[in-house]
């Protein structure tokens, strides 16, 4: 039991509702070359809403095989609990339309407002910015240095790998620009493994090199820029797993035990500083 489709799979009993998406088109995204496969994406307009979907890792001869979706919900929790506006994710076993397959994925609500744009950091930095100023300092000029803080020890906390340029937005309305909820958070913790061997041998405290856009290339440097005091009022939270009990049967134990030990012993560093 080494994968969503395969651990779902001896248990047909115990699954939950199947939602069909075969409506849907899917869409090849960014590659991923340091675990191998590509995420696969996409959206409708249902009920006047626009929604967007992602599947976790998928390659062309094994189907999908990742965990990233979970990981989406898992970061969610954690996020909420730090403070931290994040995109609304929904979890849900799916019909896709890519070999006749059921899978489980994630849904989010467009977080735009209407008659709203929307601009990644990477872009307002360029246009904003002043002569040889940091991302963090631009940051912190902005006025979102307490939301750099708490973003270090969220992406110290899950181990984030993927938190470029674009994967912080800006949303722009009346002249104004506002922080946009945190998405993408699927590249956390041991999103690489699949086997319960490469759970139990992850190096869980391991720290970089990630693709941050602010601070450094590694997690722990940018934790050490925390101010004490906001590590010292965190509560950490009572169930990272929230919303997920349904699902649990879709993942071997040695998931979702390594997934906790890997959070806690990661909290406790945070906590010592």
């Amino acid at each position: 039991m080494n994968s969503i489709d395969t651990a779902k799979s001896l248990c047909d009993t115990e699954c939950n509702p199947i939602v069909d998406l075969s409506h849907l088109t899917w869409t090849i995204n960014n590659k991923l070359p340091n675990i191998g496969g590509s995420y696969i994406k996409a959206s409708e307009n249902k009920d006047d809403k626009l929604y967007y979907y992602k599947m976790s890792r998928y390659m062309p001869y094994h189907g999908i095989i990742g965990h990233e979706s979970i990981n989406e919900i898992i970061c969610m929790n954690i996020a909420n609990s730090l403070g931290l506006s994040c995109a609304r994710y929904e979890i849900i076993d799916a019909y896709i339309n890519i070999k006749n397959k059921h899978t489980l994925l994630v849904r989010c609500p467009d977080f735009k407002p209407c008659n709203t744009s929307k601009i990644s950091l990477e872009n307002y930095y360029e246009i904003c910015k002043l002569n040889n100023e940091t991302t963090f300092e631009f940051m912190k000029r902005m006025g979102y240095e307490d939301f750099c803080y708490r973003l270090f020890i969220f992406d110290y906390l899950i181990f984030n790998r993927d938190r470029h340029g674009a994967n912080i937005e800006f949303i722009y309305e009346n002249g104004k620009y506002t922080l946009a909820p945190l998405f993408d958070n699927g590249l956390s913790f041991m999103c690489s493994c699949i086997t319960p061997e490469e759970f139990k041998a992850y190096d869980k405290l391991k720290t970089g090199p990630v693709n941050n856009y602010i601070g450094s290339r590694d997690t722990l440097e940018n934790l050490k820029l925390v101010p004490k005091s906001i590590i010292d009022v965190l509560d950490k939270p009572d169930n990272i797993f929230q919303g997920l009990e349904p699902y649990f049967h879709y993942m071997p134990q040695e998931f979702w035990d390594n997934i906790q030990e890997m959070f806690d012993r990661r909290w406790e560093l945070v906590k010592s500083l």
